[in-house]
Formats: C-alpha cells, structure tokens, sequence
C-alpha cells in the first residue's frame, strides 16, 4: 500500500513537472511528431482521394500541457486547401473541427483552429480539398499549439521613454522604412508607452526575403498573423530586418511590444526576416549584422541601453527563437555594438504606399 501510495505521488510529480515545462514555453508549445517538429513540406496525392483529404499530420506527440488552439503558418501555392483537427482527450479523439485558413496571392498563409474545450493530449490535423487544382504542395513555417488566453495575452502600462541625456551625442539613426511606407494597418486599440533599457533579438520564422517588394509582402503578412491569428494588438516586434539589411519598423520603439510573453515591458524586439533554425536554416548575411550593430548602436544612444542586455528569445523563455545559427553569434554581435567603426549608413530603396491594402490583400477580401 505504501509503495502504491509513493509511485501515486511520485507520478504526480512528474506530471507536475512536465506542465510546468510545457507552460515555460512561450506565447505556444511546438507540435512535434516522434521528436521533430511537424513543421515541414506536406503533399498530397497526384490525384486527390475521393474522402477529401490532401494528407494527414499525426497523432502527434503529446503537447504536455493545456491548449485550447493550434497556430500554423506557412506556405501553399495552390489555392483551395481547408484544415481542420481532432484532439485526444479521455473518451477518445474528438471531433474534427475545422480551422480558419487566410491565404495570400504570393502563397504564404497562416491558419488557426480553435477548440471548444482545452486537452493536453496528442492532435491530428488534417488538410482537405475545397477546390484544389492539381497537386498540393504545403511548407509549414510554424504550428504550435497554446491556450487562446495566453497567446493572446499582452502586457499593458508603462512610462513614455526618456529625452535623451543633456550634453551626451546620440548615433545616428539608421535608415529605416516607416509604417506609412510598408503599409501597415493601425493597432487595433492603439499603443502602451513604456521606457526601453533592453533589447531581444527573434527570427520570424518565415520566408527570408532580400528584394524590397518581397519584404514588404512579408510584412503584411506577419503583421496580418499577429493581429488576427494570434489576435494580437499589432505586430509584435518593433524592427524586422531583411537579407538585404533594410530596416523596417513595427511597432514604435516607444511602446510595449507582444515578442516575449511577460517580459515585453521595456524591452525592444528585433526580428531577422527568415527561418535560421533546422531544417530551414537560413544563412545570417553580412548586411543584416551591420544592420543590427547600426541599430543596436542607435538604442544604446538614444535609450542608455546596455549592450550587456541584448539577448537571444530563448535567453528568455523556451523556445527555438531566434533559431541556432543566429543564437550562436549573438556574443559577436553583442561585442561588435561598442566597438569603433560601425559603419556607413545602408542605401535604402524608398517605397511609396499606393493601396492601403497594397498588392497582398488576403484572396477572402478582409
């Protein structure tokens, strides 16, 4: 009886550590499948099954701790795909419930399913013919899977950042291509000032993107996952930066952000356009580092921000971010911001907004 009672409690415990691991994660737990991520290139059949469906993903490992939503985002070039997903639960799979899908004419799309009660079980997803045309071909960026109440979650308050100290120069500040320029859609209930003294470098986990147009795709897009899949106030970081070195900027830097979930308040978000984490493993080029070091050089002016608080996102929460073939050189770029000759200023192109929606509104017309 008491070893019963022992190997009761020590499953407690274990079950308790395994929660608190899974909840460390940070806005969301990755979907894996026998140890990887399920985020991969997907096909369907040459011919599409007379049941509908493209593929499958899963069962799934085990998420560990309570979700009530799966995140996704990535890449389709044929038109015409649903989703929908099915979670275990003690009386067996759930019902498939379908899932929102937004996807944009260059391909890339993000899409989101909700469930009406939270599980911490396995998941299946699968993808669905609603009028495909030939083959289907899908790269998933990303999924993760979260409590609506946590993902969407921002921190609020703050204190309008200080003047700059009297006397003391302050760098120059890097070109860098406003929101007006990019297109960007307003917040939705507008900004939280607070006063930056940190700064935490992210990838977007998307497409890497070097001509200027592609970039400003990109930016719709994320900025599009961020407010209405991840229903997010805005875009979550405060500068993205491109293969090419262009600056572009998200949030104000004087305003809280959404990149490091409970650790926003103070803290300046920058995220390199791309994916350099297995298996996409983008290469980190020579003008994003300058870009970096140029701006990083400008906060700590500007700011009085340390050089010593520029962290990786895993540095702060668990997580892949800013993937590994960034995260091993956040030392040398850390050194390279005190260091003399930073460098001229980037050429940058100039854009002139047309459509508010620009050339990328999403095919449903919203």
């Amino acid at each position: 009886m008491v070893n019963m009672r022992l190997k009761v409690v020590w499953a407690a415990i274990l079950a308790a550590g395994l929660s608190a691991t899974a909840f460390a994660q940070d806005y969301g737990a990755p979907v894996r499948v026998g140890g990887r991520t399920a985020a991969r290139k997907y096909f369907s059949p040459n011919r599409v099954p007379s049941n509908g469906i493209l593929f499958e993903i899963g069962p799934t490992d085990p998420v560990g701790a309570s979700f009530d939503q799966i995140l996704f985002q990535g890449e389709m070039p044929a038109a015409g795909v649903g989703f929908e997903a099915s979670v275990e639960t003690a009386a067996g799979w759930s019902a498939w419930t379908p899932g929102t899908v937004k996807r944009f004419p260059n391909g890339r799309f993000w899409g989101r399913v909700d469930f009406p009660a939270a599980s911490s079980g396995r998941i299946k997803v699968r993808a669905l013919d609603q009028g495909v045309r030939g083959r289907a071909e899908i790269e998933l960026y990303s999924i993760e899977a979260a409590l609506r109440s946590v993902s969407a979650a921002e921190e609020t308050g703050g204190a309008q950042p200080p003047a700059p100290p009297e006397g003391e120069p302050v760098a120059d500040k890097p070109a860098v291509i406003g929101r007006a320029e990019w297109g960007a859609k307003p917040p939705r209930n507008g900004w939280d000032a607070h006063t930056p003294y940190r700064f935490t470098q992210h990838h977007t986990e998307g497409r890497q993107t070097r001509s200027l147009a592609e970039s400003i795709q990109e930016l719709k897009v994320i900025q599009d996952f961020h407010q209405n899949g991840r229903r997010w106030n805005d875009i979550g970081y405060h500068f993205l930066i491109d293969a090419d070195g262009r600056i572009f900027q998200g949030r104000p830097e004087g305003v809280i952000g959404a990149h490091v979930r409970n650790q926003n308040s103070g803290n300046i978000g920058i995220s390199l356009m791309g994916s350099y984490h297995p298996p996409k493993n983008h290469t980190l080029t020579a003008a994003e580092k300058q870009s970096i070091k140029r701006l990083a050089k400008w906060l700590m002016s500007r700011y009085g921000i340390k050089a010593s608080t520029y962290k990786g996102h895993r540095d702060l929460g668990s997580t892949d971010c800013p993937g590994d073939i960034v995260y091993g050189q956040l030392g040398e770029l850390r050194d390279s911001f005190t260091a003399p000759g930073i460098g001229a200023d980037l050429k940058v192109e100039r854009f002139e907004p047309t459509d508010p929606k620009g050339p990328l509104a999403p095919v449903d017309g919203s």
